[in-house]
């Protein structure tokens, strides 16, 4: 389990973040992710288990953030040709709101 100051980001986190990152992209790829099916997902579109590398020194929302950007699908990938779902437990904050988060905090602080 992450400790929590994991999730907390101070405003030069979230400023760095929101330059590096297309965050409204970001946010549609993750409701697109979101809204796919085992049934209407495209086993091509997914990462295999193995291809999948994340940068565990960064903070655990730019773990997420980097993921999405790479393409890696937070609900589904492939592992040996098959596809495996992931369900994530109703606990501490979303990943989409953290993504809102930091969409707002972009928005409302934009020159």
């Amino acid at each position: 389990m992450n400790n929590i100051s994991e999730y907390i980001l101070t405003n030069e986190d979230m400023e760095r973040i929101s330059q590096k990152y297309n965050l409204k992209e970001l946010l549609e790829y993750y409701e697109k992710c979101k809204s796919m099916t085992i049934d209407t997902i495209n086993i091509n579109d997914l990462k295999e288990l193995d291809k999948i590398k994340i940068d565990e020194k960064l903070p655990v929302i730019e773990r997420m953030l980097d993921a999405l950007s790479k393409g890696y699908n937070p609900y589904f990938y492939k592992c040996k040709g098959k596809i495996i779902q992931i369900i994530y437990g109703n606990q501490n904050k979303s990943l989409q709101e953290c993504l809102m988060d930091l969409i707002a905090y972009k928005f409302k602080n934009k020159d």
